[in-house]
């Protein structure tokens, strides 16, 4: 369903390992890992960022629903 799609969503936290902005860049080991994937499977990425940890088990739980 990923490749149908043709977007590799990944749900990530804002902080200093993961992901954050640079000079209105986005950089972080869990961004370039996932950019760099996504570039490979010749996907795009849809970011979604949140520090909501109810929230990020919720949309977890309703993406698996989806898939």
């Amino acid at each position: 369903s990923i490749t149908r799609r043709g977007t590799l969503r990944v749900l990530t936290d804002f902080n200093s390992v993961n992901y954050f902005v640079v000079k209105d860049i986005a950089v972080g080991y869990q961004y370039d890992l996932t950019a760099e994937y996504a570039k490979h499977l010749g996907l795009d990425v849809e970011l979604i960022v949140s520090n909501d940890y109810e929230k990020n088990i919720e949309l977890i739980a309703s993406e698996v629903d989806c898939a």
